[in-house]
């Protein structure tokens, strides 16, 4: 974390070298810095629990694209690449920049996007079954099928029912409007 000015940059330290801030330390530590906005890089879903906490201690976030930050150390002769140098950098970006903090989503929001994410990768993880069963061994087209039988791929079983019910009456719908309005030809 560095503070510049008004600008508060946070570098994500490698979970596996360093221990993370919690929520709570982070917050404190940015009030105290006493900061206007805080830049955080858009690093794969590892900072959404830092902006959110940060959010909704109505600190301002900006979280940008690291693409711009890394062009934008690369243009200030920056080349050397370190967790504090990379807070730094963060902090001149925002300084100079001064990108716009923006909405985050909401909790429940989150909770959503992340089981739609999951819901994708269980789809796309029975679709790749489907297409090794087609090469495998009987033996282990048996497996794949009873593997395939046990995951439904969807949120719950009850979602398929309800998709075709609601697919079917949407076309029923359909259907009656496009033969009630078609002109009858002799």
């Amino acid at each position: 974390m560095s503070a510049h000015n008004g600008s508060i940059g946070i570098g994500f330290p490698n979970p596996v070298a360093a221990r993370l801030p919690t929520r709570r330390e982070l917050v404190a530590e940015v009030k105290k810095a006493g900061v206007d906005i805080v830049v955080i890089e858009a690093t794969g879903g590892l900072q959404r629990q830092a902006a959110s906490a940060l959010a909704a201690a109505g600190i301002a976030v900006a979280v940008v694209n690291p693409r711009q930050v890394r062009d934008f150390a690369r243009a200030s002769g920056q080349l050397a690449k370190t967790d504090q140098i990379d807070a730094k950098v963060l902090a001149l970006f925002g300084l100079r920049l001064q990108p716009q903090p923006r909405t985050l989503p909401d909790a429940t929001a989150l909770a959503l996007a992340d089981q739609l994410a999951r819901r994708g990768q269980r789809v796309a993880m029975r679709v790749a079954e489907k297409n090794r069963q087609h090469r495998a061994s009987p033996a282990m087209q048996k497996l794949i099928s009873r593997r395939l039988e046990n995951s439904t791929g969807t949120a719950s079983p009850s979602w398929s029912a309800w998709r075709r019910s609601t697919t079917t009456a949407a076309r029923a719908r359909a259907n009656a409007r496009s033969t009630a309005a078609a002109p009858r030809c002799a």
